[in-house]
């Protein structure tokens, strides 16, 4: 039996080539998922990831990508985990809202100077991009017996100690409008992965809350090893979060 990943790092099973291990020696969640999985369908389960930075990302893997694409065939579990790193300011993929107009381009620049209009024209797409990403793995799987997945996004911009954030970026009083701000963004990317999730037949992990507290607002950093990927209490939250799942469609024949 199979459970297969498509994440933008946060169901990491270990570093790429490479890479620094963010977790060293942790019981990683899809691990312990795994290991749920095969109690229940009485089986032996392995767990493969397959790395997709954004939703775009993801697109192309399930699209275009042949060994992405026969996992997902001969999967029982499909879990869709990214969005994370489109969520906030995006413009290099070139959906919605366009780059500053600045020398140094920042997520704070483009938080200044972005307009409503295009933030809902950039939710709007990346909505149509869940979309056939969910619709091609349902395809994929051809109405075979199958629990389907997506996990919602944390919010990795409320550090204030990284370059790499939001906050990290902005000093002094201009941190709560930038709070506001990544709140705001992820709460709307949120309730739209939700919508297109659901209407697609994928049961939704609500790892945002759990990580960043109910109003959104919590850095979250109790869970996480930098960079946005768990330390091994993040690992254990997501493991318990991933338990609640129905997977009373696994055969378990």
């Amino acid at each position: 039996m199979s459970v297969v990943l498509v994440d933008d790092g946060i169901g990491s099973l270990g570093p790429k080539e490479g890479e620094e291990d963010s977790c060293p020696g942790c019981s990683r969640w899809p691990t312990q998922f795994a290991d749920q999985v095969a109690q229940v369908a009485g089986r032996e389960a392995s767990v493969t990831s397959f790395r997709a930075p954004g939703v775009p990302e993801a697109r192309e893997l399930v699209s275009g990508d042949s060994d992405t694409r026969a996992a997902i065939a001969d999967a029982s579990v499909v879990v869709v985990a990214t969005g994370a790193f489109n969520s906030l300011p995006d413009p290099d993929t070139g959906i919605g809202c366009p780059p500053a107009a600045t020398e140094e381009p920042t997520y704070a620049a483009w938080a200044r100077t972005t307009k409503p209009a295009c933030l809902a024209e950039m939710i709007k797409t990346y909505g149509l991009l869940y979309d056939s990403v969910f619709a091609e793995i349902n395809k994929l799987r051809a109405g075979k017996p199958t629990v389907f997945i997506a996990m919602n996004v944390p919010d990795y911009n409320l550090e204030v100690g990284g370059p790499d954030t939001l906050l990290g970026q902005v000093q002094g009083v201009e941190r709560a409008w930038a709070k506001r701000f990544a709140v705001a963004a992820n709460d709307r990317w949120n309730e739209m992965l939700a919508e297109r999730a659901r209407a697609a037949g994928f049961q939704l992990v609500d790892i945002y809350h759990a990580l960043n507290g109910p109003d959104g607002t919590d850095p979250g950093a109790q869970f996480s090893a930098g960079g946005g990927h768990p330390n091994q209490a993040g690992h254990d939250l997501i493991a318990d979060l991933i338990a609640q799942v129905d997977l009373s469609a696994l055969d378990p024949n």
